[in-house]
């Protein structure tokens, strides 16, 4: 039993990855939000307006934050399967080499 990396898969996962995380910036609604605070100046809403804003901001930070972390994440495992993979190779060339010279 075993398993198989596909290393060009991960890397397309961390690309979607990182266009989501742009479509999450931009799908941002709260500069919407400030604009009825300010258009409600005084009313019991325009607070809650600002701080609904403020959490949304912060919210969409985060997604767009961690998005680009897990895409990250993801091209370093990429890159360490592909490092792996290359150093197995070598050692397995290299048994061959000393192997057919009768080296143990």
């Amino acid at each position: 039993m075993g398993f198989e990396v596909v290393v060009a898969d991960i890397n397309a996962a961390a690309t979607k990855l990182r266009e989501a995380a742009r479509g999450v910036k931009d799908a941002d609604p709260s500069a919407d939000i400030d604009d009825i605070a300010t258009a409600l100046p005084g009313s019991r809403s325009g607070p809650k307006a600002t701080a609904l804003g403020t959490a949304w901001k912060s919210r969409f930070k985060k997604w767009h934050d961690d998005a680009v972390a897990e895409a990250r994440e993801q091209e370093k495992s990429a890159d360490s399967y592909d490092a792996s993979d290359y150093a197995s190779d070598l050692r397995i060339r290299q048994h061959g080499l000393y192997h057919r010279r009768g080296i143990e």
